[in-house]
């Protein structure tokens, strides 16, 4: 199990953050969790951490905006960043890869769900 990890979640609606903070706290993980891709910048700037949680649809700078400018920043180059998302569609696979992401979850999600995407992203990373 991929436990205590320092992740940052950026989640807007503040219901649905309080839970996927609460099921990563109960798996042993220190959450930093904000509601918007400008304070997600304000806090990667500022922080050490070993995953990124970020929805997609954010206000004002959204998921796809904020990967695009993380892996653009040196510091941040190998940071896993998994995208959330509530969407259906299916085509979200693509542009993900795309704007630098490594890994999707779709809401609702298990904490075996979460579980097992951070330890594929986490690993990926350290090997």
């Amino acid at each position: 199990m991929t436990s205590g990890k320092r992740l940052l979640l950026v989640e807007d609606d503040p219901v649905v953050s309080d839970v996927i903070a609460g099921l990563l706290r109960q798996r042993g993980h220190v959450v930093n969790a904000v509601g918007d891709g400008l304070a997600a910048m304000t806090e990667l700037a500022q922080g050490n951490f070993d995953a990124l949680l970020l929805d997609l649809d954010l206000p004002v700078v959204d998921g796809f905006q904020v990967a695009r400018l993380v892996r653009r920043m040196d510091h941040l180059d190998g940071l896993p960043i998994v995208a959330v998302t509530a969407r259906s569609a299916g085509d979200e696979v693509t542009a993900i890869r795309e704007a630098g992401m490594n890994a999707l979850l779709r809401k609702p999600m298990t904490g075996d769900d979460l579980d097992a995407t951070l330890e594929s992203v986490c690993a990926a990373r350290a090997s």
